[in-house]
């Protein structure tokens, strides 16, 4: 460096701007400024230059952030047999005695709701010629995803490139407002249509106008809208206080036998089992059995009936327990989310040690609005020993999701 810059110096000039409060100052520092950035962009376009080929739509990063919220939701969906018919049935029409269009999922946070809707979407998505035709939006996946203008340009735009409809979307919000509801309409003309929304509690305060337009009193013949929220969001409270209430379905917890089913597959994939687990899998009955059954001692807990307490405690338990211990470590576990995550958190930070959470953490954060980062290039730019990058993610499990290709 100091060769090339003894060779090739650069005129960069600034004057001498005489002594102010007794320090000196430098005069000219305008052009200086301008000259310094020019040749920095010369130099970051020459290191980095363009990619070839078409500039990728508004929507592009937002769509591979909420295809990998879908599949990941998707992965970690068990059980609610029951809910996701019903669902089913009112996308399709059939819900007995239901007259809306509109359904509202309700449920307290960590009851499952996103891996349900999830699992709804892609489930009429995959049936080849389908009658109805499903366009989601995971509020709070991926950047930008909570705004208003991005809710309604990215159902907009899929809707557009479903039916190849000719229209040039808007970025700004009172447009855009106007050409979502005639893209609906267009689009209902052609075909019926469910429309998925998730976590409408994502959505700001200056937000909530736009449920009037995703949302409408009257939605479009041929369109039906799906909806999850909490029941004391803001959200519901706008929704159920209109004249066309919407049809409400609240999620209750988990049976027991759902519970029992979620936690075995997620030790399945590990090749991990705890006593007193039905061999359901196997056809056969449970045996009475002497052993305390860790199961049981799990699935008890006040908050079991939530798939996030369960998967939660799962990882944790892999962190901490051994078989000898593991039954103690499971009747010493909060009985709330909250309790567990204070409990987990912790453990995570100590284990991996706080020098590398405080490392790595920051970068998984930085690179999640761009799609992640991949573990290999994590190991690389953080400066952290490879083997407490391994250890942290290791011990961050499902807090992290993982996408095909490698980005954490």
């Amino acid at each position: 460096v100091a060769q090339k810059a003894r060779t090739a110096p650069k005129p960069y000039s600034c004057t001498y701007g005489g002594v102010v409060d007794g320090h000196p100052r430098a005069a000219g520092l305008e052009g200086f400024v301008q000259q310094v950035t020019e040749d920095l962009w010369v130099a970051i376009k020459k290191q980095c230059p363009p990619a070839d080929g078409p500039i990728p739509r508004a929507s592009s990063g937002l769509g591979r952030a909420q295809a990998a919220f879908q599949s990941t939701h998707c992965q970690a969906f068990s059980g609610r047999a029951s809910p996701l018919r019903q669902l089913l049935q009112f996308a399709y029409g059939a819900l007995p005695k239901v007259q809306s269009s509109v359904l509202v999922l309700l449920g307290d946070p960590g009851t499952g709701k996103s891996a349900l809707l999830c699992r709804l979407a892609a489930t009429m998505a995959s049936v080849q010629g389908g009658l109805v035709r499903p366009f989601a939006h995971y509020i709070g996946a991926g950047p930008g995803s909570s705004s208003a203008v991005s809710v309604l340009y990215s159902l907009a735009d899929a809707m557009c490139r479903a039916f190849e409809l000719p229209v040039e979307l808007a970025q700004d919000l009172p447009q855009l407002t106007a050409q979502f509801a005639g893209v609906l309409k267009s689009v209902a003309s052609l075909a019926p249509v469910l429309l998925v929304l998730d976590n409408l509690d994502g959505l700001g305060g200056a937000d909530l106008p736009v449920l009037r337009t995703i949302i409408p009193n009257q939605p479009p013949e041929n369109v039906r809208i799906v909806a999850s929220c909490t029941p004391r969001s803001p959200a519901w409270a706008a929704l159920k206080d209109r004249h066309c209430q919407p049809f409400s379905l609240k999620l209750p917890p988990l049976e027991p036998t759902e519970r029992e089913g979620l936690v075995g597959a997620v030790l399945s994939q590990f090749q991990q089992r705890l006593t007193g687990q039905h061999p359901a899998d196997q056809g056969g009955k449970k045996k009475a059995s002497k052993t305390p059954s860790q199961m049981a001692a799990l699935i008890r807990k006040s908050e079991a009936g939530k798939p996030l307490y369960l998967r939660q405690a799962v990882e944790y338990l892999r962190m901490v327990g051994t078989y000898e211990t593991l039954l103690d470590h499971i009747r010493a576990l909060p009985p709330t989310v909250d309790g567990l995550m204070n409990l987990t958190l912790p453990t995570v930070e100590l284990t991996a040690t706080p020098e590398a959470a405080a490392a790595v953490l920051p970068l998984i954060m930085a690179a999640s609005p761009i799609g992640g980062i991949r573990e290999a290039d994590l190991r690389d730019v953080s400066g952290v020993p490879v083997h407490r990058v391994c250890m942290l993610l290791h011990v961050m499990g499902t807090l992290l999701p993982t996408s095909g290709e490698e980005a954490t």
